[in-house]
């Protein structure tokens, strides 16, 4: 609604509606203003914070002009506050919100000591390329919880060199990548694991309950694409997955068998781990129309039509689009937004 309302340019209508509404409320609906425009051009943004501005919605108008301007522009917009005392306290809140846009944190004062600006500095590149992964992201979630600077810094690395002139990946691909780096570089490499699978998480096609389930389904289809495009051969084990994950691999080796040499699927509907892996594989292997085909003729619960909802918008994002948003995996996590161009 909010986008909708920005996008229509009746923003003096929705800002007066904003101004209206007690303190916390009107706070919570300037920052989420701010996620949901974070794709227009700067031109048009600077403009809508100049008309925040006008009715004092100040965070709105300078998270506004911190995605979309440079540390000039802030400096000019701090000039302009009604009340030059919330200066600090606006420049804390919106501190980060640059990395939005690939840009440099808001002017600060400096950090206490070399030790904090430095971390300040790699949490503004972790938050870069979180920025850039689609859909979810799990790296600030680690970088908060560990103060693993060090290997969340190379994994950042690794994220922002792969998107930095605009090349899109795949979350899968980002997750990989930036496991493997944790491992690699960080200085708690022997608890990263431990450490993931104490994160949460659910609600896509890779299924799991924790960060390390997900990331054993990536590795499997990594490992079993190849066969279920009747290309590959077939594993004996799936490298990196944990000890858990041995007892899928058979579901694994009889679903990727069944794809690759084209026969009836049918028996995989029967369960829901299976339903899951002969998704993932069609998916994988870009056999879309069989995957379609596949998710429409399970039995309709539950399970199967939140999967074949996952599946809508995966196929989505391999077409036109609708559904992915710039930065949403850090303002949006798990809310796709219908973008509704024009």
């Amino acid at each position: 609604m909010l986008r909708a309302g920005v996008m229509s340019g009746e923003v003096g209508f929705l800002f007066d509606r904003f101004a209206a509404q007690p303190d916390q409320a009107r706070n919570r609906l300037e920052t989420a203003l701010i996620h949901a425009t974070v794709d227009i051009d700067d031109a048009s943004a600077l403009e809508i914070a100049s008309e925040a501005l006008a009715r004092k919605l100040i965070v709105a108008a300078g998270g506004l002009v911190a995605v979309h301007s440079d540390a000039d522009g802030w400096r000019e917009f701090i000039g302009r506050l009604p009340d030059p005392t919330k200066a600090a306290g606006l420049a804390n809140y919106l501190y980060w919100f640059p990395a939005l846009r690939r840009r440099p944190a808001l002017p600060r004062p400096p950090a206490g000591s070399a030790k904090s600006e430095l971390a300040r500095a790699l949490v503004h590149q972790t938050l870069i390329a979180a920025a850039h992964i689609p859909e979810r992201d799990y790296l600030m979630t680690y970088v908060n919880q560990t103060g693993d600077y060090a290997g969340a810094s190379a994994a950042a690395t690794m994220i922002n060199d792969l998107t930095r002139d605009g090349t899109r990946i795949e979350m899968e691909t980002a997750w990989l990548v930036i496991f493997e780096a944790l491992k690699a570089a960080g200085p708690l490499k022997e608890t990263v694991e431990g450490q993931l699978a104490s994160i949460g998480f659910s609600g896509t096609r890779f299924g799991g309950n924790n960060i390390r389930e997900a990331l054993d389904t990536m590795l499997a289809v990594e490992d079993f694409k190849g066969v279920a495009s009747g290309t590959g051969t077939m594993p004996a084990m799936v490298e990196g997955t944990t000890k858990e994950f041995v007892v899928q691999l058979p579901a694994w080796r009889e679903a990727a068998e069944a794809i690759g040499a084209g026969t009836d699927l049918g028996p995989f509907r029967s369960s829901g781990q299976k339903l899951s892996i002969v998704a993932n594989l069609l998916f994988a292997t870009g056999k879309f129309a069989d995957l379609t085909k596949f998710l429409i003729s399970t039995v309709p619960n539950s399970d199967s039509i939140r999967l074949a909802e996952i599946y809508a918008e995966a196929l989505d994002r391999r077409c036109a689009g609708h559904l992915a948003f710039p930065a949403e995996a850090v303002t949006m996590p798990g809310m796709p937004l219908f973008r509704f161009d024009p």
